[in-house]
């Protein structure tokens, strides 16, 4: 097969030349007269491969000026007439990308390595940080974000990868889960796909992993913005406060419901369960998506409009300290209901306010909450819980809903909201 030369002006044609050689005579290959006569070739990488019966030419460019290039090289001519113009648009796709940066997340030193070096195999990706836990993964993803991050099947099935896929939504990161076995890939959890994961397992080729790195980062969403806020007229009781509880598929929820605070929003304590390495960057990963501050709590903090606390993971429960002026205390206890900190020692320790407490129980597994709540609303407090349709884990507003706690059930999308209706009180304008 035969690609000819190109039909742009004659110095850009000199260029390819230099580079390419004589790439034949009598077929035109590329045609894109709207490109700027100043562009400069900087790196180009070739490969021929066959898809079904045609052969396709596959590029990867990186040039000066490459915004002002809108529209793509067009493939075109020198093929036969049947062919299927789908790879074009891929190949189009694939000459816009330039150069891929991945990260690698390993536990396993030997695994890594052969990660590493089957991404420094690959044309057009260069490799990044090679790490060993989701913690350092997190904190290099957050301070200089990779296009695309391998991780491992063993680091995905720990609980605080929910935070990290969070971020990676956030900041448009595409992820790759690499599976042990090929059977492993069906057992992965299904909330990988939800998350727009790609998976693949460990023996397949360097050109089999290169191709759902290309497959994820051509599908890559814009980042995530939080939802503009409508305007409102709503203002709110002093010394109102607002509990919130979650664990499992909590991330997600927490940041759809802190979605809809004002900047002068009540008061707001969080338990979400995850580790202590993780808690900081999960604060950082809130605060990207509430217009109110959302920082991690410190012991006796005031408890003021605009700000919203999130529990410290693994060390202290966090509580209301209900004697005088409203503060939050972080208290060293053992564990409860299976977690510190727990949902059910921040809800329990509301109770001498609960009249001026609204609190929601999230997404979550087990029964953490469940008490908590129920003595909340037998002392006079507003309580919510997830409904089942929307919950990840129907398990804590189930228990919740099972013992009588939950005075009302809501979707996901509708108790940030309600939350602050319940705390509100219309302005006079």
């Amino acid at each position: 097969m035969k690609f000819g030369a190109c039909r742009t002006c004659p110095r850009e044609a000199k260029q390819f030349h230099s580079v390419f050689g004589c790439l034949g005579e009598n077929e035109d290959w590329i045609d894109d007269r709207s490109l700027p006569t100043e562009f400069q070739l900087r790196k180009c990488l070739f490969s021929i491969r066959l898809w079904s019966e045609w052969a396709v030419f596959e590029g990867f460019l990186l040039f000066q000026g490459e915004r002002k290039a809108r529209r793509a090289f067009l493939l075109r001519g020198g093929m036969a007439s049947g062919l299927d113009w789908r790879w074009a648009d891929l190949w189009k796709h694939e000459l816009r990308i330039g150069f891929m940066r991945v990260m690698i997340a390993d536990e396993r030193t030997e695994t890594r390595n052969r990660l590493a070096a089957a991404v420094q195999q690959m044309r057009a990706v260069s490799l990044g940080a090679c790490v060993s836990n989701l913690s350092e993964t997190y904190h290099i993803a957050e301070s200089r974000p990779p296009q695309a991050v391998i991780v491992a099947e063993a680091l995905a099935r720990l609980a605080e990868f929910e935070v990290l896929l969070m971020l990676f939504k956030a900041l448009g990161i595409r992820c790759v889960v690499v599976a042990e076995t090929e059977a492993n890939i069906a057992r992965l959890p299904s909330s990988l796909i939800r998350e727009g994961v790609a998976v693949t397992h460990s023996d397949a080729s360097v050109e089999d992993l290169r191709q759902c790195l290309l497959r994820v980062h051509l599908g890559r969403a814009a980042r995530d913005v939080p939802a503009p806020q409508a305007e409102s007229a709503m203002s709110f009781q002093h010394g109102r406060l607002i509990l919130l509880g979650a664990s499992t598929g909590g991330v997600d929820a927490l940041v759809k419901v802190l979605e809809a605070f004002p900047p002068n929003c009540p008061p707001t304590l969080i338990v979400q369960h995850t580790s202590e390495s993780f808690s900081s960057g999960l604060a950082r990963l809130l605060d990207r998506n509430c217009a109110a501050t959302v920082v991690e709590a410190q012991d006796q903090e005031p408890l003021v409009p605009g700000r919203v606390l999130l529990a410290p993971g693994k060390t202290h429960h966090l509580e209301v300290a209900a004697t005088g002026a409203l503060r939050c205390r972080l208290r060293e206890g053992s564990l409860q209901a299976g977690h510190r900190p727990s949902v059910d020692a921040l809800f329990a320790s509301a109770v001498p306010v609960a009249s001026r407490v609204c609190a929601a129980i999230l997404t979550g597994m087990g029964r953490d909450g469940a008490e908590g709540m129920l003595a909340l609303h037998r002392a006079g407090a507003y309580t919510i819980g997830q409904d089942e349709k929307t919950s990840l884990v129907y398990g804590m507003p189930r228990a919740a809903f099972e013992l009588g706690g939950v005075r009302e059930r809501l979707p996901l999308d509708a108790i940030g909201r309600a939350v602050l209706e319940n705390c509100s009180r219309r302005s006079a304008a």
